[in-house]
């Protein structure tokens, strides 16, 4: 039994020498330009060092060999305190403790070169209290000092970091979490070394405890280097099911090779034979034991790509933003995902969809260090890790609330990514979710492309078929506006012709009864004419992009009451509804274009009362057609608001209505003779007009079957507001 503790502790040691120095060279290739990872090197090199020396001085048989080689040791063993204080410093970016860094290494310095002197290691002797003999050194006047040295910066360290882990949250929490306990059972098992100097031997601790030093190197390696400590499961469990594999295959061919007193090459044969049976051992139980802890991992990874499905049928990148963000929420149930979407013009990324904080969805700028570090490392990235390679890019996850970016690259450029804060408890992102949000990604930076694509299709489609229909509509309002002003002049010369017409006063007792209806009957024609050729004027205008005309003060109320009354002579169905007008303006206006747009507009409205009226029958028996128009004053704007209780719009219809030659009242489709059809450019002219007047129209309500609303917002005086004003004010 003696014998297989002794061969036990040997090997912790050598383990412990070989593990830690291979790791500690592994990281500081890794990124040998990073502060924490050439501190790290001599942190393993020092464990390494202390381990080496006392698999020698333990081993020696004469006491001078095994005095030198414990005081060798110790050189390694108290610049370790100092080396892990400073690491802590450096991973958790601590700042402004520099003083205390340096006095450490001046304190260690000092301690270091003291260990060859009696001071600090007085002699060596075969300790007889451990159920194996070994020798080992005894303590100098100074080593009581240096190892309440080591246990005060230790604990300093462990403070620091328990510090940190109570501020953090989430993974970063987890993360200083796993280092935390890792550094107390490393330095807790390692602690049985010391004790040994004194002669105490704890059961079990003594031989064993060796074992928890390359655990807990491991651990810190892993932190380094991966930076996703929530897969410390699979670093333990590989770890673990290495050490139950291996320790065996390394230890009972030396054990036989000491029963049988044989050399060291019957022992290197057996290792040689055993080694592939091992190697094919691990590998079986370390797969089933990560299938068996993964499972749940693998089942979202599962779902998470299953959400790639489909990404293509999607009609814009806002749809495909919602399924995303949505999907990637019921399966992770983390907080604030959002996916960002690279825009139009190359210049910044958008907020095509997210959850959480509102606030949390600005712009970011193409420039932004986190954009360019995207660009060139396309993977999936841990907030932790941004911290050591760029703390800018770290800094807008944190902006953000997010702990993981999941750049979406296609062809070199980044299309978009995606955000994930934390998860519920302080979940965990394995590295396979990781992997599968990284496909994810790929998919989503393809369906952004292609969208992108057949959205510039549409819209260069749409911007040839407006300049189609403009050649058109100014075709049309062109000949239009010919013929009213020839007709207009018709009518003149026609009424005109009136004061002399001998039948016409052959109807009258008098001269003067006559006059008076003639010129009652000429007034209000005029009136009509003048303003028919305004409203010519303002369409040629309107054609060759002039300004509207002349501008009058008009009391608006009043304006809108004489349209109602024009329209009731040509829509005789307009007495049976109820039209009422609340408020009164005095604005500068061209009265043409004025009463020309409320005529279109209330007429459009009638229309759509008899066309619900139509679509109501016997269904609507109780249907009254009804148009509220109130205007109100607002700082030194007019606004009149107009709304029926028609047939309504659609939505499609809602965005197309101010379109040249869009309409929904086509000839063939009336069936109703009060309905007369249209030629799809009232509406256009309407919101020409408008605009002339800078101003601005638009729908704030309307659903199908029920009824619309529309606003319309004037400058009471011409040189005051503009269309930028309506726009922010309304």
């Amino acid at each position: 039994m003696n014998n297989f503790l002794y061969a036990s502790f040997i090997i912790a040691l050598w383990l412990t020498a070989i593990t830690t120095f291979l790791l500690g060279t592994f990281v500081f290739l890794k990124n040998r330009n990073n502060i924490v990872n050439r501190i790290f090197f001599f942190y393993s090199f020092c464990i390494s060092w202390w381990s080496f020396s006392e698999i020698w001085g333990i081993a020696s048989t004469h006491k001078l060999t095994a005095l030198i080689w414990t005081r060798v040791e110790q050189v390694g063993v108290f610049f370790i305190p100092t080396l892990f204080v400073h690491f802590i410093f450096a991973l958790l970016n601590i700042k402004g403790k520099k003083w205390v860094i340096r006095s450490t290494y001046f304190i260690s310095i000092i301690f270091a070169s003291l260990c060859v002197t009696p001071l600090m290691i007085a002699d060596s002797v075969a300790r007889t209290t451990i159920p194996y003999v070994m020798r080992f050194g005894t303590p100098g006047i100074i080593y009581h000092f240096a190892i309440s040295y080591f246990v005060v910066m230790i604990t300093y360290g462990l403070h620091k970091l328990y510090g940190v882990y109570k501020q953090s949250t989430g993974i970063e929490q987890n993360r200083i979490k796993y280092l935390f306990l890792g550094s107390i059972f490393g330095y807790f098992g390692g602690a049985a070394n010391f004790l040994l100097v004194y002669g105490i031997s704890v059961p079990f601790l003594t031989p064993f405890g060796t074992y928890a030093l390359p655990v807990y190197v491991g651990i810190m390696a892993y932190a380094i280097v991966q930076h996703r400590l929530m897969d410390i499961r699979l670093f333990a469990i590989r770890f673990l099911v290495f050490i139950l594999i291996y320790v065996p295959i390394l230890s009972i061919p030396y054990i036989i090779g000491y029963f049988l007193k044989t050399s060291w090459v019957l022992p290197t044969m057996l290792e040689t034979i055993f080694a592939p049976g091992g190697l094919y051992i691990y590998q079986k139980i370390q797969g089933r034991a990560e299938k068996r802890l993964l499972q749940k991992e693998y089942s979202w990874a599962s779902e998470i790509r299953h959400l790639s499905v489909g990404l293509l049928k999607l009609d814009n990148v806002e749809v495909l933003g919602k399924v995303i963000v949505e999907g990637l929420e019921k399966i992770t149930r983390a907080q604030n995902i959002a996916l960002y979407v690279l825009s139009k013009d190359r210049g910044h990324y958008f907020a095509s969809y997210f959850s959480g904080e509102p606030d949390n969805t600005e712009e970011v700028i193409v420039n932004d260090p986190l954009i360019k570090y995207l660009q060139d490392q396309a993977e999936p990235q841990m907030i932790s890790e941004l911290r050591n390679k760029t703390k800018q890019a770290a800094q807008v996850l944190t902006e953000k609330r997010a702990v993981v970016v999941i750049p979406a690259v296609e062809k070199e450029t980044l299309m978009g990514f995606i955000f994930l804060g934390d998860k519920p408890e302080n979940g965990e992102y394995s590295q396979i979710e990781l992997e599968a949000l990284g496909v994810l990604a790929r998919q989503v930076a393809f369906a952004i492309e292609i969208l992108q694509f057949i959205a510039e299709k549409e819209e260069m489609q749409r911007a040839v078929n407006e300049v189609q229909r403009m050649k058109e509509f100014r075709y049309l309002t062109s000949s239009i506006g010919h013929e009213v002003g020839n007709g207009i002049q018709s009518i003149a010369d026609i009424v005109s012709m009136l004061f002399v017409n001998p039948v016409l006063q052959g109807r009258f007792n008098t001269d003067s009864e006559l006059e008076g209806v003639i010129m009652g009957v000429y007034s209000d024609i005029s009136d009509n004419i003048i303003n028919l050729k305004m409203v010519t004027k303002s369409l040629r205008n309107y054609i060759r992009e002039e300004d509207p005309g002349e501008l009058v003060d008009i009391e608006i109320g009043d304006l809108i009451n004489r349209v109602i009354v024009l329209l009731n002579v040509r829509n005789r169905g307009m007495k049976t509804m109820d039209i009422s007008v609340t408020g009164q303006s005095v604005m500068s206006a061209n009265p043409g274009a004025l009463q020309a747009i409320f005529y279109n507009l209330l007429n459009n409205s009638y229309d759509a009362i008899i066309e619900r009226e139509n679509a109501g029958k016997n269904k609507e028996s109780e249907y009254v057609g009804e148009v509220k128009i109130g205007i109100t004053e607002t700082d030194n704007f007019t606004e009149v608001r107009a709304k029926d209780n028609g047939i309504g719009m659609t939505e499609n219809v809602q965005a197309s209505i101010f379109t040249p030659l869009f309409t929904t009242k086509s000839h063939e489709s009336t069936k109703d003779s009060r309905l007369r059809g249209g030629t799809g450019i009232g509406m256009e002219t309407i919101r020409k007009m408008v605009e002339g007047h800078h101003g601005k129209i638009k729908i704030i309500w309307s659903e199908k079957g029920k009824g619309t609303e529309f606003i319309l917002k004037f400058p009471k005086n011409r040189g005051e507001g503009n269309g930028q004003s309506f726009i922010n004010r309304g």
